[in-house]
């Protein structure tokens, strides 16, 4: 297994098992035996049943829904070298602190990652002379794992979608060329758009769309466009010339 924290502030590499790599800067970063915790398994729900007055049981509830993730984090970083390779290390996770971290495990699964910010303080507690251990809790507001993105073509005027993944995902719409009007139907669900831009992306998980890195245009019927796991067809009405790609992350819980 191999973990790799990506910030803005550079990337922390954390291999499982004798295997270690030693990761930019001073010393070795290592994974714990059995360190990784909140991983393997989904978010807690949110969702409850209310009482129902005067009756046995509950109503159901609107929405079966999942909070965020939490996700524990225990790793080592030891290092002979140097007298302040220790001070240095934990220089390296306060830094964590105040940013955006994508994590990315490989296993057997394959790679995922989530992404997410710490939710406690980083710290580095000494274990020998040479040797430390550290705990980062991150909170994961979107608490999917998500695998490699994909591209899928309008092929005719159909995308096919493949999710492989066990959760909807949310798909990034791009168009090519310019366009006016663009309209796309999975099953009684719809999204169209209309404006005049070139290069238009629209991101179905937060119903913006963008041309040029500003908003653009209107979504008109922005119904919220999520594809099961599985093969799923959606049917693409776009401005004659204008080409029309989905980029789709798979997604587990």
């Amino acid at each position: 297994m191999r973990v790799t924290i990506s910030s803005a502030s550079g990337v922390l590499d954390l291999v499982d098992g004798p295997l270690l790599n030693r990761a930019p800067g001073p010393g070795i970063w290592g994974l714990e035996k059995d360190g990784l915790e909140g991983w393997y398994e989904p978010a807690p729900p949110r969702a409850e049943s209310v009482l129902i007055p005067q009756m046995h049981g509950g109503y159901w509830p609107a929405h079966l829904l999942v909070g965020p993730r939490i996700l524990t984090i225990r790793g080592f970083h030891s290092d002979k070298t140097s007298a302040v390779a220790e001070a240095v290390a934990r220089d390296r996770l306060a830094a964590l602190i105040t940013q955006e971290l994508t994590v990315h495990v490989q296993d057997a699964s394959g790679g995922r990652s989530v992404t997410g910010f710490l939710g406690t303080q980083p710290i580095l507690r000494p274990i020998n002379a040479w040797r430390a251990g550290f705990s980062l809790v991150l909170t994961c507001p979107d608490p999917m794992k998500y695998g490699r993105e994909a591209v899928f073509p309008t092929i005719g005027n159909v995308i096919t979608v493949q999710n492989p993944g066990t959760a909807d995902t949310y798909p990034i719409i791009e168009v090519s060329g310019r366009v006016t009007n663009l309209t796309l139907t999975q099953g009684d669900r719809r999204v169209r758009w209309a404006g005049n831009a070139t290069d238009l992306r629209i991101d179905t998980r937060y119903g913006i769309a963008y041309s040029g890195g500003v908003e653009a245009g209107g979504l008109i019927d922005d119904a919220v466009l999520s594809l099961p796991p599985g093969t799923t067809p959606v049917t693409v009405s776009v401005t004659s010339g204008a080409r029309v790609q989905m980029r789709v992350r798979p997604a587990w819980h």
